[in-house]
């Protein structure tokens, strides 16, 4: 503001920072003996990590007077800076040992998924669909939410980035509707 006919610049500003780290480890390990008979060794470990950030930051300037006539304001800076990063480490081990008299059986099965979400909730409020994957449509266009009806992950909602997909003439018998199940 001025004083005295002189101006000085106004500024807001805005920073916001978000930061997950996040560790998961599953370790399995199983061992079978058997002596003249069949030793079975069976193990599984498994480890997941969904993150997600939906912060955000706004900077803006509303319903104020921020100067006068007779009290100027210089230069007017109004910015806003989100930062967000994401460290996920997965790890899933599995081991498995057998020794048997005349067969030996040894499983193992190690699984890691690591998922991790910046500015989109696939479960959340802002996760409304358009079409769930069941459904099979004439047109997909650009936008266009789809929710996972089964499965793994059953109930995240995923946003068609592609370009406008028609399967045919809608006003013809001739045509196939898009399998939104087996849509990337």
């Amino acid at each position: 503001m001025s004083t005295g006919g002189v101006s000085h610049d106004l500024t807001v500003a805005v920073v916001e920072q978000s930061s997950i780290t996040a560790t998961a480890v599953a370790v399995a390990v199983s061992v079978a003996i058997g002596g003249s008979s069949v030793g079975v060794a069976v193990s599984g470990a498994g480890a997941e990590s969904t993150n997600v950030i939906l912060t955000h930051a706004n900077a803006y300037i509303q319903d104020s007077a921020i100067g006068t006539s007779a009290v100027k304001v210089g230069n007017v800076t109004i910015s806003a800076t989100s930062t967000s990063a994401i460290q996920a480490t997965i790890a899933a081990v599995a081991a498995s040992v057998t020794f048997g008299g005349e067969a030996g059986v040894g499983v193992a099965l190690g699984i890691g998924v690591a998922r991790n979400f910046i500015g989109w909730d696939p479960t959340g409020s802002n996760a409304v669909e358009t079409y769930n994957s069941h459904q099979q449509v004439a047109t997909l266009v650009t936008g266009d939410k789809v929710k996972i009806a089964s499965g793994p992950m059953a109930g995240e909602v995923f946003e068609y980035i592609g370009p406008t997909l028609t399967d045919g003439d809608p006003n013809v018998n001739l045509h196939q509707d898009i399998d939104l199940s087996t849509q990337s």
